[in-house]
């Protein structure tokens, strides 16, 4: 019998892409069930949206975990996302301004280059794009984050986990939830850069002894969230995502699927790994598949029914066009961008 090699994938990782690369999708599908039931409908919604962290939090997890001991290997780090990353978004922004310049049928195409320039600088925010503006400034500062965070004692990262927690806090529940304007600037994890940064310090401070408090914190925290968007939504005007105790919802998912999952068949291994492998550029795609295209093809209106078609039909048409732009075009393309930037292959 022959034995397959290990590929040395995370399959715990690859399952966590998959799932979230499908709870995007869920997001953005425009009929969702329990529309006229507001605690139902925000508990749902509010579990899907822990993908917009675990996205940035296993960035941070996979990039920071990376040390650096010279310039070089600094410069090399840049080359790689500049190959894995930036030439697939900045290929699709272009392509996805070509489709919709087509079609609102603009005629003056002189203009093309200018509204792709807009795109790529500050449109693409009001998209599902919108997290490259933020993962972008995160790459470039991976290598000196990982000396500061590599070169900390583990309590040292517990006294700056903290510190974030309380500062985003404070920004949040005290301030942005009620209107009042936080206007003290300087703190470095404030925003998403906390939960990418998490992705790193979890490593150090999540273990088999404090895991239980971070998945009590994270089951409170997401009750909380979603009573306060569901009775109190006037002062949970950031009630996922940024809100502290969904920040502890994001930890929380992220670490229970690493360590409590465990996936012992090859083929389903297999799978998760096939799917992980085009996951971002499912991401990438799957917008213009779910507006454009899935409702020429999904017609019912019923709750649950045009949910899980919607979302089926998405990411399976994505995935195909995922497969077929990296092999017969993309990875031609990265072969070029290697060469010139003098990359292994």
């Amino acid at each position: 019998m022959n034995e397959k090699k290990d590929t040395g994938r995370n399959a715990n990782i690859d399952l966590i892409r998959t799932l979230c690369t499908l709870f995007v999708i869920m997001i953005h599908t425009t009929v969702k069930p329990f529309g006229g039931k507001p605690l139902a409908y925000n508990t749902l919604l509010g579990g899907l949206l822990v993908s917009n962290g675990i996205f940035y939090l296993m960035s941070g997890r996979l990039n920071l975990a990376k040390e650096f001991h010279s310039g070089k290997e600094i410069i090399t780090f840049y080359k790689k996302k500049i190959v894995s990353i930036f030439i697939p978004y900045i290929l699709i922004s272009i392509a996805l301004s070509f489709a919709d310049m087509y079609a609102a049928d603009e005629k003056d195409w002189s203009t093309f280059f200018v509204y792709t320039y807009k795109n790529i600088m500050m449109n693409n925010i009001s998209i599902h794009l919108w997290f490259m503006y933020c993962l972008t400034g995160f790459l470039l500062s991976v290598p000196f984050f990982s000396k500061f965070l590599h070169g900390s004692s583990d309590d040292e990262l517990k006294i700056l986990f903290w510190l974030a927690m309380g500062w985003n806090a404070v920004y949040v529940y005290l301030n942005l939830n009620f209107g009042v304007a936080f206007m003290y600037q300087g703190w470095i994890l404030e925003k998403w850069a906390f939960i990418f940064v998490m992705g790193y310090m979890s490593t150090r401070l999540i273990n088999d002894k404090n895991k239980k408090f971070f998945y009590l914190a994270g089951v409170i925290g997401f009750v909380i969230s979603i009573l306060g968007q569901t009775y109190i939504p006037e002062h949970f005007t950031c009630w996922a995502d940024l809100n502290p105790g969904f920040q502890f919802y994001i930890i929380a998912f992220f670490t229970f699927l690493e360590k409590e999952i465990r996936i012992n068949n090859d083929r389903v291994k297999r799978f998760l790994s096939f799917n992980a492998k085009y996951s971002f550029l499912i991401y990438l795609l799957h917008w213009h598949v779910l507006h454009a295209l899935a409702p020429k093809i999904i017609k019912t209106e019923i709750g649950w029914l045009h949910f899980t078609a919607s979302t089926v039909f998405t990411y399976c048409v994505s995935l195909l066009l995922a497969i077929l732009l990296e092999n017969l075009f993309l990875r031609y393309v990265k072969k070029i961008v290697s060469r010139i930037l003098k990359l292994n292959a």
